[in-house]
């Protein structure tokens, strides 16, 4: 399981990264509280809790409705 990390940007906001690139801005300055959010995060993260998206591709609703369709005409 990757390691989660909490740093500073140079800005003073804190933020938690997930896995290389992949990291969420915990919108606090204060040191005690961001390690309090990251504690957090972390028991969430690793009881599988967290779910994190991953970016693909954008469908148009349109597509999505006729992929779905054609995959249930089998199923009825």
């Amino acid at each position: 399981m990757p390691t989660m990390r909490l740093w500073q940007r140079k800005n003073g906001i804190f933020y938690v990264t997930f896995r290389r690139g992949d990291h969420r801005s915990l919108k606090t300055s204060d040191k005690e509280q961001a390690k309090k959010i990251y504690k957090e995060l972390e028991q969430e993260y690793l009881k599988g809790r967290l779910i994190r998206l991953e970016k693909g591709e954008l469908i148009l609703l349109k597509d999505f409705i006729a992929e779905y369709l054609d995959t249930r005409k089998t199923k009825c």
